[in-house]
Protein backbone atom coordinates (compact mmCIF):
# COMPACT_ATOMS: atom_id res chain seq x y z
CA UNK A 1 0.00 0.00 0.00
CA UNK A 2 1.24 3.23 -1.26
CA UNK A 3 0.32 5.36 1.64
CA UNK A 4 0.74 9.01 -0.13
CA UNK A 5 3.05 11.27 2.14
CA UNK A 6 0.82 14.33 3.51
CA UNK A 7 0.67 16.87 0.72
CA UNK A 8 -1.97 20.26 1.15
CA UNK A 9 -2.75 20.02 -2.52
CA UNK A 10 -4.27 16.99 -1.86
CA UNK A 11 -7.15 19.01 -0.27
CA UNK A 12 -8.71 18.94 3.63
CA UNK A 13 -10.45 15.59 3.27
CA UNK A 14 -6.46 13.72 2.15
CA UNK A 15 -4.56 15.01 4.83
CA UNK A 16 -2.94 12.31 6.86
CA UNK A 17 -4.79 12.56 10.12
CA UNK A 18 -8.04 11.74 7.98
CA UNK A 19 -7.02 9.31 6.07
CA UNK A 20 -5.28 7.37 9.12
CA UNK A 21 -8.46 5.91 10.21
CA UNK A 22 -9.28 5.14 6.55
CA UNK A 23 -5.55 3.21 6.61
CA UNK A 24 -6.21 1.84 9.65
CA UNK A 25 -9.37 -0.20 8.63
CA UNK A 26 -8.11 -1.77 5.77
CA UNK A 27 -5.45 -3.00 7.91
CA UNK A 28 -7.64 -4.57 10.45
CA UNK A 29 -10.32 -5.95 7.71
CA UNK A 30 -7.09 -7.95 6.16
CA UNK A 31 -5.00 -8.96 9.19
CA UNK A 32 -2.62 -9.67 6.59
CA UNK A 33 0.68 -11.75 7.61
CA UNK A 34 3.44 -9.63 6.04
CA UNK A 35 2.46 -5.91 5.60
CA UNK A 36 4.22 -3.62 3.14
CA UNK A 37 3.94 0.43 2.61
CA UNK A 38 5.49 2.99 0.51
CA UNK A 39 6.03 6.53 0.74
CA UNK A 40 6.18 5.98 4.43
CA UNK A 41 7.13 9.63 6.00
CA UNK A 42 8.42 10.86 8.58
CA UNK A 43 4.79 11.87 9.52
CA UNK A 44 3.61 8.26 8.76
CA UNK A 45 6.19 5.98 10.06
CA UNK A 46 5.44 6.89 13.88
CA UNK A 47 1.53 5.66 13.19
CA UNK A 48 2.54 2.89 11.06
CA UNK A 49 4.78 1.88 14.31
CA UNK A 50 1.84 2.02 16.77
CA UNK A 51 -0.44 0.16 14.73
CA UNK A 52 2.31 -2.79 14.51
CA UNK A 53 3.67 -2.80 17.66
CA UNK A 54 7.28 -3.69 18.36
CA UNK A 55 6.24 -6.75 20.48
CA UNK A 56 3.98 -8.24 17.93
CA UNK A 57 6.16 -7.58 14.60
CA UNK A 58 9.04 -7.00 13.22
CA UNK A 59 10.13 -4.25 11.02
CA UNK A 60 12.55 -3.74 8.39
CA UNK A 61 13.18 -0.43 6.38
CA UNK A 62 16.15 2.30 5.37
CA UNK A 63 14.91 5.90 4.71
CA UNK A 64 15.69 7.54 1.55
CA UNK A 65 17.37 11.39 1.85
CA UNK A 66 14.33 12.86 1.68
CA UNK A 67 12.68 10.39 4.97
CA UNK A 68 10.82 8.48 2.88
CA UNK A 69 10.76 4.59 3.77
CA UNK A 70 9.41 1.16 2.63
CA UNK A 71 8.89 -0.68 5.37
CA UNK A 72 8.16 -4.07 5.97
CA UNK A 73 6.08 -5.64 9.11
CA UNK A 74 6.14 -8.93 9.85
CA UNK A 75 3.64 -11.05 12.23
CA UNK A 76 6.07 -12.69 15.30
CA UNK A 77 3.58 -14.82 15.89
CA UNK A 78 3.50 -16.49 12.47
CA UNK A 79 7.20 -16.42 11.17
CA UNK A 80 10.97 -16.66 12.73
CA UNK A 81 13.07 -13.85 11.24
CA UNK A 82 16.01 -15.01 9.62
CA UNK A 83 17.92 -12.29 7.87
CA UNK A 84 16.78 -8.55 6.32
CA UNK A 85 18.25 -5.34 4.75
CA UNK A 86 17.71 -3.08 2.81
CA UNK A 87 19.64 -1.47 -0.63
CA UNK A 88 19.81 1.36 -2.58
CA UNK A 89 17.68 1.39 -6.24
CA UNK A 90 18.56 4.56 -7.56
CA UNK A 91 20.28 7.45 -6.44
CA UNK A 92 19.09 11.10 -6.10
CA UNK A 93 20.66 12.39 -9.42
CA UNK A 94 19.05 10.31 -11.59
CA UNK A 95 15.49 11.53 -10.00
CA UNK A 96 15.09 14.85 -11.54
CA UNK A 97 11.41 15.21 -10.09
CA UNK A 98 12.31 14.74 -6.67
CA UNK A 99 15.65 14.66 -6.16
CA UNK A 100 15.31 11.52 -4.23
CA UNK A 101 17.31 8.15 -3.86
CA UNK A 102 14.91 5.19 -4.29
CA UNK A 103 15.29 2.20 -1.94
CA UNK A 104 14.39 -1.43 -1.36
CA UNK A 105 13.97 -3.28 2.30
CA UNK A 106 13.89 -7.42 2.27
CA UNK A 107 13.16 -9.66 5.01
CA UNK A 108 13.85 -13.43 5.03
CA UNK A 109 11.03 -15.66 7.31
CA UNK A 110 10.85 -18.88 8.20
CA UNK A 111 7.15 -20.04 8.35
CA UNK A 112 6.23 -21.17 11.64
CA UNK A 113 3.85 -23.80 10.40
CA UNK A 114 5.28 -25.15 6.99
CA UNK A 115 9.19 -24.16 7.89
CA UNK A 116 9.52 -22.90 4.45
CA UNK A 117 11.77 -19.81 3.56
CA UNK A 118 10.16 -16.82 2.27
CA UNK A 119 12.24 -13.74 0.98
CA UNK A 120 9.92 -10.40 0.43
CA UNK A 121 11.11 -7.10 -1.23
CA UNK A 122 9.28 -4.22 -1.02
CA UNK A 123 10.36 -1.35 -3.08
CA UNK A 124 9.63 2.15 -4.82
CA UNK A 125 11.36 2.60 -8.36
CA UNK A 126 12.32 5.63 -9.53
CA UNK A 127 9.78 7.81 -11.99
CA UNK A 128 12.53 7.85 -15.63
CA UNK A 129 12.31 4.09 -18.05
CA UNK A 130 16.05 3.30 -17.76
CA UNK A 131 16.61 4.09 -13.85
CA UNK A 132 13.51 1.53 -13.66
CA UNK A 133 15.23 -1.17 -15.98
CA UNK A 134 18.35 -1.01 -13.78
CA UNK A 135 15.91 -0.82 -10.44
CA UNK A 136 14.33 -4.08 -11.29
CA UNK A 137 17.40 -5.94 -12.65
CA UNK A 138 19.39 -4.67 -9.01
CA UNK A 139 15.86 -6.72 -7.41
CA UNK A 140 15.87 -9.38 -9.19
CA UNK A 141 19.78 -9.67 -8.88
CA UNK A 142 18.88 -9.51 -4.60
CA UNK A 143 16.21 -12.19 -4.54
CA UNK A 144 18.53 -14.55 -7.04
CA UNK A 145 21.60 -14.43 -4.45
CA UNK A 146 19.35 -15.60 -1.68
CA UNK A 147 18.67 -19.15 -0.95
CA UNK A 148 15.35 -19.23 -0.11
CA UNK A 149 12.13 -21.43 -0.92
CA UNK A 150 10.15 -18.90 -2.23
CA UNK A 151 10.25 -14.96 -3.07
CA UNK A 152 7.74 -12.49 -3.04
CA UNK A 153 8.30 -8.50 -4.62
CA UNK A 154 5.80 -5.98 -3.99
CA UNK A 155 5.59 -2.04 -4.06
CA UNK A 156 5.17 1.26 -6.54
CA UNK A 157 6.84 0.00 -9.57
CA UNK A 158 5.69 3.37 -11.23
CA UNK A 159 4.98 1.69 -14.94
CA UNK A 160 2.79 -0.12 -16.57
CA UNK A 161 3.44 -3.67 -18.34
CA UNK A 162 3.27 -1.19 -21.27
CA UNK A 163 4.84 1.88 -20.38
CA UNK A 164 8.08 0.08 -19.80
CA UNK A 165 7.86 -3.52 -21.25
CA UNK A 166 11.35 -3.78 -20.70
CA UNK A 167 11.60 -3.32 -16.65
CA UNK A 168 8.06 -5.64 -16.86
CA UNK A 169 9.69 -8.09 -18.96
CA UNK A 170 12.13 -8.19 -15.70
CA UNK A 171 10.02 -9.22 -13.13
CA UNK A 172 7.62 -11.76 -15.34
CA UNK A 173 10.94 -13.58 -16.52
CA UNK A 174 13.73 -16.58 -15.52
CA UNK A 175 11.30 -17.94 -12.88
CA UNK A 176 9.43 -14.48 -11.77
CA UNK A 177 6.00 -14.07 -12.63
CA UNK A 178 3.01 -11.19 -11.98
CA UNK A 179 1.05 -12.30 -9.12
CA UNK A 180 -2.44 -11.24 -10.49
CA UNK A 181 -2.31 -13.19 -13.65
CA UNK A 182 -0.82 -15.89 -11.43
CA UNK A 183 -4.23 -15.55 -9.51
CA UNK A 184 -6.31 -16.09 -12.12
CA UNK A 185 -4.51 -19.43 -12.92
CA UNK A 186 -3.34 -21.05 -9.50
CA UNK A 187 -6.35 -19.18 -7.28
CA UNK A 188 -9.09 -16.64 -7.24
CA UNK A 189 -8.99 -12.87 -8.85
CA UNK A 190 -10.81 -10.71 -6.96
CA UNK A 191 -11.00 -6.85 -8.04
CA UNK A 192 -8.27 -6.52 -11.12
CA UNK A 193 -6.39 -3.53 -12.79
CA UNK A 194 -5.52 -0.37 -12.27
CA UNK A 195 -4.25 0.93 -8.46
CA UNK A 196 -2.83 4.72 -8.93
CA UNK A 197 -6.60 6.57 -8.97
CA UNK A 198 -5.60 10.29 -7.85
CA UNK A 199 -8.31 9.97 -5.19
CA UNK A 200 -11.07 8.87 -7.43
CA UNK A 201 -9.99 11.67 -10.71
CA UNK A 202 -8.64 9.17 -13.16
CA UNK A 203 -11.39 7.44 -14.78
CA UNK A 204 -8.66 4.37 -15.40
CA UNK A 205 -6.52 4.11 -12.84
CA UNK A 206 -3.02 3.24 -14.01
CA UNK A 207 -1.63 -0.48 -12.33
CA UNK A 208 1.75 0.70 -11.39
CA UNK A 209 1.68 -1.31 -7.87
CA UNK A 210 2.44 -4.96 -8.37
CA UNK A 211 3.24 -8.33 -6.73
CA UNK A 212 5.96 -10.54 -8.59
CA UNK A 213 6.40 -14.13 -6.99
CA UNK A 214 8.59 -16.99 -7.42
CA UNK A 215 7.18 -19.65 -9.36
CA UNK A 216 7.88 -21.40 -6.49
CA UNK A 217 4.95 -19.91 -5.28
CA UNK A 218 1.27 -20.24 -5.49
CA UNK A 219 -1.19 -17.42 -6.24
CA UNK A 220 -4.02 -18.70 -3.67
CA UNK A 221 -5.45 -14.97 -4.15
CA UNK A 222 -5.30 -11.47 -5.43
CA UNK A 223 -7.32 -8.79 -5.36
CA UNK A 224 -6.81 -4.52 -5.21
CA UNK A 225 -8.06 -3.05 -2.37
CA UNK A 226 -10.79 -0.16 -3.29
CA UNK A 227 -12.52 0.37 -0.05
CA UNK A 228 -13.91 3.76 0.20
CA UNK A 229 -15.20 5.36 3.12
CA UNK A 230 -18.18 7.76 2.69
CA UNK A 231 -16.69 8.18 -0.43
CA UNK A 232 -13.20 9.34 0.68
CA UNK A 233 -9.98 7.12 0.02
CA UNK A 234 -7.29 5.88 2.20
CA UNK A 235 -4.79 7.04 -0.05
CA UNK A 236 -4.11 7.67 -3.87
CA UNK A 237 -3.36 4.46 -4.88
CA UNK A 238 -5.12 1.36 -4.03
CA UNK A 239 -3.43 -1.24 -2.00
CA UNK A 240 -3.41 -4.75 -3.00
CA UNK A 241 -3.36 -8.21 -0.69
CA UNK A 242 -2.45 -11.02 -1.98
CA UNK A 243 -2.25 -14.41 -0.32
CA UNK A 244 0.45 -16.84 -1.17
CA UNK A 245 1.81 -20.68 -0.14
CA UNK A 246 4.78 -22.30 -0.68
CA UNK A 247 4.72 -25.32 -2.74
Amino acid sequence: QNLRVNNVIDGEDNTLEKRLPRIKQIIDKYDADINCFQECSLEWKPYTDEIFSPSEYTCVFMKTNVGHCNPIYVKNSRFNVIDSGSFELSSADTDTTYNENRVASWIIVEDKLSSKSLMTVNGHLPLTSGVQIEACNRIISEVKSKSVDGYLICGDFNFTSKSNTVAYDIMTSNGTKDMEAAADVEGTLGVSGGTFHNYGKLDTPNRIDFFFGSDSLTSNMHTVVIDTFDGLYPSDHYGIVNYVSIR
